[in-house]
């Protein structure tokens, strides 16, 4: 009799074990929800890391403009500085 009491306890043991464990497990719908949960994070993420990436990007450009006509602000300050003594010489003006 009381091999049978404690036999019919360990089968409510684990009986309540398995229960507690099962409670614990995520169902495909917990996975689903965490799934749609991480690809809006991500989503919202990469969206705002190509805002700044297209920022960084207009910014590199508008100093490559100002870079440009900075070049070609001085070489034309170097050409004329150059070229006009040697007109002026070759005119017989200086």
């Amino acid at each position: 009799m009381s091999k049978t009491i404690v036999h019919e306890a360990g089968k409510e043991v684990r009986l309540a074990l398995a229960n507690a464990i099962l409670r614990e497990v995520a169902t495909k719908e917990d996975l689903r929800g965490l799934r749609d949960e991480l690809k809006t994070y991500m989503d919202a993420k990469v969206e705002g890391l190509e805002k700044r990436v297209s920022g960084v990007d207009q910014r590199v450009s508008d100093l490559a403009a100002l870079v440009r006509v900075s070049l070609i602000a001085i070489v034309v300050t170097l050409a004329s500085t150059i070229l006009t003594p040697l007109i002026l010489k070759l005119l017989g003006l200086l």
